[in-house]
């Protein structure tokens, strides 16, 4: 900045051509160019801090608004009596030594000079002591120094500033860095990167985040047109957070917005620092391309912290201390002469967070991660060294092993805490997963799919594990690792297309892959002994044989394959309509092995069943109790896609025993679950129990419109048929109470058809109840008795877990008891009467 001269101490000074009283104070703070954005409250945490400690300094990362910052908080202090408040920029300087010669150059000072004004004048000393001559000059004014830019000549301001702090008493410095000058009574304030979005936010929300703000005041000075709205919110979004938040970053991408969408930026930021290269033409070279920033940061390190910084970009979402002693410096004999020790990776960790490269993070076990852009520099540099193959092999190695330690202990007693690890590793397991897959290394990729199969499954990340689990098992090679490995993967493959996409024949053939791949190989991991009986059931979900095989693992060595053989037992009799006892003891057996190992899991769905179980019986206050414990154990579990069916099902018992408020606030929930985890599924499955709500409440426009929202949502999805029917069931129930029976008659019809398709007692039952009641509207209640009938015998017992249940039954006593019957049963639809026969 051009350095403005100190005002005359006597006489007016002028504004605007008039006279003003009193000393005009001195500052060359520059006039804002543009607005500021986004750190509108930390201007008021800075001057606050400046009021208690007489060194304040703004730490933080290249581009992340330090300066911008301090001169905003220092156009806040002008406002204070003040005898001077400087900006001084050390960014140009190269040498530590001019440092104080810069204030003074700066301050107007000559050889002999005096700061003009000062309260205090202080006879200075020699030429040759330039600090000297700042004390003298400062002496006991109201001064704020503004130090920005002070990481590369940090011993001397740091010196500077211990000195003229412990001569001058009014005196306050405000200094930015990249790491604290670490001085006594220094005081420091980080400058984090600007708050972010959620990624599904709408424009409205989103522009109530200042990241989002930031790149719309910028963009919209670039290109007046550009404007968050539908259309753009996704991909301004997804810029803002792809960059973190960070100011300059930000303000380069919507520099790029004057010739490109912000689809083509969001698309090209795998490239960030090619793309990123717009800044003003004015700015200091470090701001003026994204790289430049960085290489400010680099090139100051020496060559064990510039190693540390490019092996720790591999980790994506941190790392523990230990995991970054064993990847990056792997030691000798793996790399003789490295100029990285294992010894010495705190002491380098140190100073990277020390510089504000590596944050911390963690309140038990410390985490060191670094901003997504950081680390993206990193890479970069690690390729450039021709370190990036052995750093990533290191990595996912490391990873594989840890991976298979944590997959045997998902079925044990320590369970909470290794899912609690992978999902903190989450990050860096599924990085190492796709750089296995991209680089065709199959025996990490498959190795891994089959470690985090049972993962996927229990946290409800299916989708996302068949996505990686397919391309790894079609990788070159695959088919000649150990069988039992393959197996695993391919059978958990099977399992996790099966709960998520409704590929039933898909899933099939992936089980029936697994199970060829394991002949002979049963024993080497339990989850291959169920494979044969998962099989069978897949196949023939009637048959005998599938019993027969679950029952012969009720005594496997494995405590967890007895009580997953049992529930799994349990479900398949009262799946073929067999009476609750048995089914009813098998879950009591299986509940306690589950429960004596510590196994949320299992407890939880097994409390489901037989929350269910107690629901058909009309036991409603015994299923509650149940299903409320299960979500409770899926909280824990931390089952994404699980948790919001079982909201559900607990406030569908809820709403039976009369909680009504607590049902509705339940689904509610559910449904804002549903919705951050991005799941139609679930969200239709909240609409479906809603409008069996609404119906049973008398409000079948509203009952209709959930309908209708329901089937919309799982339009483009494949579901399973039995879910499917249930709902082509309940749209039958309503369009009949809403008068149109023909159209009823074609819901109920195909609700029969796609229940039928994979046979599943209770959703057939349900049908058929629904059948019952669109022939009570048509006058035939003893058709309407013998559907009912059918349908317990099909159940084996009442289903008393229907809403509409109890009302359908009644009507249909009465009417036979007022004799209205009409006794022939030829009305029966031919699917009914093919089924019962």
């Amino acid at each position: 900045p051009t350095p403005v001269a100190p005002p005359p101490t006597a006489g007016p000074a002028l504004t605007n051509g008039r006279p003003t009283t009193g000393p005009l104070r001195a500052t060359n703070l520059p006039i804002p160019l543009t607005s500021f954005v986004g750190r509108e409250k930390e201007i008021g945490r800075v001057t606050d801090l400046l009021s208690g400690s007489r060194l304040v300094t703004l730490i933080g990362p290249g581009g992340a608004g330090k300066t911008r910052l301090a001169t905003e908080a220092g156009r806040a202090l002008l406002d204070q009596m003040l005898d001077g408040l400087w900006l001084v920029e050390l960014a140009p300087v190269t040498d530590g030594a001019e440092v104080p010669q810069s204030i003074l150059q700066l301050l107007g000072l000559r050889e002999q000079g005096m700061l003009a004004g000062a309260r205090t004048r202080v006879p200075l000393p020699e030429p040759a002591d330039p600090i000297g001559r700042l004390v003298g000059a400062i002496g006991s004014r109201r001064v704020v120094l503004l130090l920005d830019n002070c990481e590369h000549v940090l011993d001397a301001t740091a010196s500077l500033a211990e000195r003229l702090l412990g001569a001058c008493p009014e005196l306050r410095v405000l200094a930015t860095s990249r790491e604290p000058l670490g001085i006594t009574g220094e005081t420091l304030c980080p400058v984090d990167s600007l708050p972010l979005p959620p990624p599904s936010a709408d424009p409205v929300t989103a522009m109530s985040y200042p990241a989002v703000r930031l790149l719309a005041d910028r963009a919209g000075a670039a290109r007046p047109d550009f404007a968050v709205d539908t259309d753009t919110v996704a991909s301004v979004i997804q810029i803002c957070r792809s960059l973190d938040g960070m100011p300059l970053a930000i303000e380069l991408a919507a520099a790029r917005l004057r010739t490109m969408t912000s689809v083509q930026v969001a698309a090209r930021l795998n490239d960030r620092f090619r793309l990123l290269t717009g800044g003003s033409r004015t700015a200091l070279p470090r701001h003026q391309t994204l790289r430049a920033v960085f290489d400010w940061s680099w090139e100051p390190l020496d060559e064990a912290e510039q190693a540390l910084w490019r092996r720790l970009a591999v980790f994506t979402g941190g790392a523990t201390l230990d995991a970054i002693e064993r990847i990056c410096a792997p030691g000798e004999p793996d790399l003789p002469g490295d100029v990285l020790s294992r010894v010495d990776v705190l002491d380098h960790l140190s100073a990277l967070v020390d510089k504000s490269l590596v944050a911390v993070s963690g309140n038990g076990e410390p985490r060191y991660r670094m901003l997504e852009t950081i680390r993206e520099y990193g890479l970069r540099r690690l390729a450039e060294a021709g370190e990036t193959e052995w750093v990533r092999q290191a990595h996912a190695d490391d990873f594989l092993a840890l991976a298979r330690t944590a997959d045997a202990e998902l079925r044990r007693s320590d369970q909470l805490r290794w899912l609690g690890w992978l999902t903190t590793e989450h990050d860096n397991l599924h990085s190492a997963l796709r750089w296995a897959i991209a680089t065709g290394n199959a025996p990490i990729a498959v190795g891994l799919v089959a470690a985090l199969g049972w993962y996927w499954w229990m946290r409800g990340m299916r989708v996302e594990g068949v996505e990686m689990a397919v391309p790894a098992l079609a990788l070159p090679g695959a088919d000649r690792l150990p069988r039992d490995q393959v197996a695993v993967a391919e059978m958990m493959t099977a399992m996790n297309l099966l709960a998520s996409s409704g590929e039933l024949a898909e899933g099939g053939r992936w089980l029936a892959r697994a199970g060829r791949t394991a002949e002979g190989h049963e024993h080497a991991h339990p989850l291959l002994r169920l494979i044969e009986p998962m099989t069978v059931i897949f196949d023939s979900y009637l048959g005998q044989p599938a019993l027969g095989l679950l029952a012969a693992r009720f005594d496997d060595p494995d405590p967890w394959i007895q009580a997953v053989s049992r529930m799994f037992h349990a479900h398949a009799e009262l799946n073929m309509g067999r009476p609750d006892e048995r089914p009813e003891a098998d879950m009591l057996l299986a509940l306690d092995r589950f429960r004596s190992m510590g196994e949320r899991w299992g407890t939880a769905y097994t409390l489901s069943a037989l929350a269910d179980l107690a629901g058909r019986r009309g036991e409603h206050e015994r299923a509650a109790r149940f299903h409320a414990e299960a979500v409770a154990l899926m909280r824990e579990v931390g089952a994404a896609e699980d948790l919001p069916v079982m909201q559900i099902r607990l406030a569908h018992e809820l709403w039976q025993t009369g909680e009504r408020d607590r049902a509705v606030a339940l689904l509610a929930e559910a449904d804002r679950e549903a919705e951050r985890i991005g799941s139609d599924e679930c969200r239709a499955a909240v609409a479906h129990e809603c409008a069996q709500i609404l119906q049973i409440a008398g409000d079948l426009p509203g009952a209709q419109r959930r309908l209708d929202q329901a089937v919309a949502l799982v339009a483009d999805h494949k579901v399973a048929p039995q879910w499917r029917a249930m709902l082509a069931s309940s749209q039958g129930a309503v369009t009949a109470a809403l008068g149109d029976l023909p159209a009823a008659r074609q819901h109920h019809d195909q609700a029969l058809s796609m229940a039928l398709e994979f046979y599943d007692a209770p959703v057939i039952s349900g049908v058929l109840v629904g059948y019952a009641d669109l022939a009570l509207r048509i006058g035939r209640p003893e058709q309407a008795a013998t559907l009912l009938g059918t349908a317990h015998d099909i159940r084996g017992g009442p289903d008393r877990s229907i809403l509409d249940g109890p009302r359908i039954e009644s009507a249909a006593r009465e009417a036979l008891a007022r004799g209205r019957a009409d006794a022939s049963p030829t009305g029966l639809p031919q699917m009914i009467r093919a089924a019962l026969d």
